[in-house]
């Protein structure tokens, strides 16, 4: 069997068209294309004031803004030039000084892992270059990607309610919050999304029975203040939305007539929280909460993150499922290289691994990828209803003395699944880390 870095390179030869072995070595990430070399020193910091909004009734004049300390110590740091991720280093304020060839490079600095919806999501990036023997002084500034939402209810929404159901929707993005009750009555916790391009509307849905067993069906839609720098709703965006029973009728005093919901929003650069549009959805009213369990993907897998040499063993095993009742809709990969000769062997195959390769029908990746990681496949086509992710076939490649040792976190593969008819994409991290 070939030795892997000729496998790699006749694969580049195939897709690139190269046809030199200096065009190789660079591929394979051992040769920097620069002798001239200059020092950086690079610092981190993380902005995490507006994961603190508060609504204007809560809030107690006078009474000093509190905003969450965070620090960026682990935040793992991308270091990029023109040929792609040149290298990837966890941050340690202690030792932040890193050797770089004489270039223009762009960092880009976050926390470990992706995002979830239970977390805020810190990432930050910059420009600069490195000069031939200066020290180049850099930090980044790291500010809440995602989108934070948060439902408080009033106290009389106990008292006027016997149970609710709620709906948030924002472009793909679902999420219930119900009270049915019986279990203590409690404010919802925030949550945090990662929203598509171009959204411009929340919509928030109201389902609930008040004290006289009546339905209560409402829907509202939210829109940024036309103050605000965009229209979109966008990372480092902070929504605050208030739910209160509506007024009374006179001739029904036991009857509420709807629910009153408002809205406040802060954004990056805005130090306090301003008034937020909501008009009437204009539709039909809500039939109920949808459930999501309805068009969901289930993912299995055995372990998520695999040291090698040492399990080099469960290659076999290592394997993640995702299954679908309704099919398959979109299944996206991305991939951070934790060292620098695999990040030049991504560069040749097409696609963005930062920002996620669809896999569903691609073939291009599969005979690309294939060149790289023999026996890999894709699924064929939207509405295929169950798909492994082989991650074991990637064991002997990246154990190959070739591609070396990695950082502390590894090879990063991260896979984004969405069902046919699904509001929400579900998703898997995993770890091939090489001593």
């Amino acid at each position: 069997m070939m030795n892997i870095k000729y496998t790699i390179m006749a694969g580049c030869l195939l897709v690139m068209g190269l046809a030199s072995c200096e065009m190789k070595n660079e591929i394979l990430g051992k040769e920097d294309g620069s002798s001239e070399m200059g020092l950086l020193n690079l610092g981190v910091a993380v902005d995490a004031k507006n994961n603190d909004v508060q609504t204007k009734a809560d809030a107690n004049p006078g009474t000093p803004e509190s905003i969450p300390s965070v620090s960026a110590t682990g935040y793992i740091v991308e270091i990029s030039n023109s040929t792609g991720v040149y290298k990837t280093l966890t941050y340690d304020p202690t030792n932040a000084s890193v050797e770089l060839p004489v270039d223009s490079y762009t960092m880009y600095a976050h926390k470990p892992g992706g995002p979830t919806e239970t977390d805020p999501y810190y990432g930050g990036s910059t420009s600069f270059a490195v000069k031939k023997g200066e020290a180049t002084d850099v930090t980044v500034t790291c500010k809440m990607e995602n989108t934070k939402i948060q439902l408080v209810y009033s106290t009389e929404m106990q008292t006027s309610f016997t149970s609710w159901s709620i709906t948030v929707k924002a472009g793909t993005r679902s999420k219930v919050l119900a009270y049915s009750g019986t279990e203590a009555f409690a404010q919802p916790s925030a949550f945090y999304w990662m929203l598509d391009e171009g959204v411009k509307e929340i919509t928030v849905s109201f389902v609930g029975k008040n004290k006289d067993n009546k339905d209560i069906r409402e829907s509202r839609v939210i829109t940024k203040p036309a103050s605000a720098e965009s229209s979109d709703w966008l990372g480092g965006d902070a929504l605050a939305i208030t739910m209160k029973p509506g007024a009374y009728d006179p001739e029904n005093p036991n009857g509420l007539q709807g629910i009153e919901i408002s809205a406040e929003v802060t954004w990056n650069g805005l130090t306090d929280s301003v008034d937020v549009p909501v008009v009437d959805d204009g539709g039909d009213e809500p039939e109920g909460p949808v459930d999501p369990s309805e068009n969901t993907v289930e993912i299995t897998l055995p372990q998520n993150t695999y040291t090698l040499p040492d399990e080099l063993s469960k290659a076999n095993d290592a394997k993640v499922t995702f299954k679908a009742k309704n099919g398959l809709a979109s299944l996206k990969v991305i991939i951070k290289p934790g060292n620098d000769p695999f990040a030049g062997a991504l560069a040749v195959i097409n696609g963005d691994f930062n920002a996620g390769v669809e896999l569903i029908g691609n073939s291009e990746f599969q005979s690309q990828m294939g060149l790289v990681v023999p026996g890999i496949t894709v699924p064929e086509a939207v509405g295929v209803t169950e798909y492994t992710f082989p991650l074991g076939l990637f064991f002997a490649v990246l154990n190959d003395p070739d591609f070396g040792a990695t950082t502390d976190t590894g090879h990063i593969f991260k896979i984004i699944a969405t069902a046919v008819g699904g509001t929400e994409s579900v998703s898997e991290e995993l770890n091939i880390i090489v001593k």
